[in-house]
């Protein structure tokens, strides 16, 4: 059963896979101590004013809250390297473009590094000169970072928003956000209020599922 620890407004918890030892957040991102390394996917930045122009009426206040969790991920982990593992901005260009370059700029001391995903379809050097640099993937030590989930194992992946269902005592069940842990890979939550869901079941009796709400983590 993982320590969880309640710090300011999430809560953390020990992670351990493929010998190397996380924290989880319920803000969505891993945080690797050894190396100083915070991991975040799937932000889609720039999704709701994009849906927005096209008349797909989406609450503005989640964008900004978005930026907000990850500055504060950034202010209390001071990570040498954050790593995004794809579908950093939603589309093309538009106005949320600027927060995001504000936000990279704030964070001087830390590099950011982004595995291009299926919706990052900005030239790299749109990326590069906001301090953010493209690249196909990453090593984590012996660990593969990638967007997708790849075949080269271990891997730690994005992209499928994964979600658990948990069920009560009747027939009330909640679909929640989670990590999803097996031997040899682990899947991220999405980062993104606006990114929906996709139900993920275990593949083994052994794999680890760690659900969430903002602030409370319950393995199942």
């Amino acid at each position: 059963m993982p320590d969880f620890c309640t710090v300011g407004l999430f809560e953390e918890t020990s992670l351990h896979f493929a010998g190397e030892s996380f924290i989880a957040n319920t803000w969505r991102s891993l945080y690797h101590p050894q190396t100083r390394q915070l991991i975040v996917s799937d932000c889609h930045f720039g999704k709701t004013t994009h849906f927005r122009r096209h008349s797909i009426p989406l609450p503005a206040a989640a964008a900004m809250q978005d930026y907000q969790r990850l500055h504060h991920l950034l202010q209390f982990y001071n990570p040498l390297i954050c790593i995004f593992l794809g579908d950093l901005f939603h589309s093309e260009l538009n106005s949320e473009w600027q927060e995001l370059q504000n936000l990279v700029q704030h964070h001087q001391a830390t590099e950011f590094r982004l595995i291009a995903g299926n919706h990052d379809i900005l030239h790299a050097d749109v990326y590069s000169g906001a301090g953010i640099y493209s690249m196909p993937g990453w090593m984590l030590n012996h660990i593969l970072l990638s967007h997708e989930p790849s075949g080269f194992r271990p891997n730690i992946c994005g992209h499928l928003h994964p979600g658990y269902r948990v069920h009560g005592r009747a027939r009330q069940s909640v679909l929640m956000r989670c990590f999803i842990a097996s031997e040899n890979q682990l899947i991220m939550p999405s980062f993104g209020q606006l990114t929906g869901m996709v139900h993920q079941k275990k593949k083994h009796p052994d794999d680890q599922v760690l659900c969430f709400t903002d602030t409370n983590f319950f393995a199942v």
